[in-house]
């Protein structure tokens, strides 16, 4: 279901000219909206791990890193992965989505010739070299990519948790 939202918010004239146009607001907010929507799930899922032993508060005071590393752990677990690219493939997986949606949330804005915009840089201490501090645009395809990257992920989740259902692990 598609929503369109009408802003109707007054925006001081210092700020008027640095804010990306309603379009690219509003999939920023989407973007985080269904990343926060998504994030309680990870941790409802974890709930469900034997060995996780934390509350619901603990969850979700952890780095969301560590959470995507543990759900990972749990999921490759409870369905007997035990092949190491496997293994990696799952955790890479759910740590693409942090690594995204981090990218999303330290953007800056910038002005170019295009106007405002929005970008966003490879973290410093990536394993290659190459790749650290890079600077890229956050663009309206790298934010539509990412809900549908969760969207996808949340489907992949919803039939792990249905697995634990029918194996009498969650309710």
């Amino acid at each position: 279901m598609k929503k369109h939202v009408d802003f109707n918010v007054e925006i001081d004239d210092r700020l008027g000219d640095t804010i990306p146009a309603d379009d690219d607001l509003y999939l920023i907010g989407v973007s985080l909206f269904v990343f926060n929507r998504f994030y309680p799930f990870m941790i409802e899922l974890l709930r469900h791990d034997p060995s996780a032993n934390k509350t619901w508060y603990e969850l979700m005071d952890m780095p969301l890193k560590t959470i995507a590393e543990d759900l990972a752990e749990f999921i490759c677990r409870t369905y007997g992965i035990n092949d190491k690219e496997k293994k990696e493939h799952v955790k890479e997986a759910l740590d693409d989505l942090v690594e995204r949606r981090n990218r999303i949330v330290h953007a800056f804005a910038v002005t170019d010739k295009t106007g405002q915009a929005l970008r966003t840089k490879t973290r410093h201490n990536l394993t290659v070299p190459e790749k650290r501090n890079q600077q890229f645009p956050i663009t309206r395809e790298y934010l539509q990519d990412f809900i549908s990257a969760v969207k996808d992920m949340d489907y992949k989740l919803d039939d792990f948790r249905e697995y634990l259902r029918s194996h009498g692990m969650a309710n």
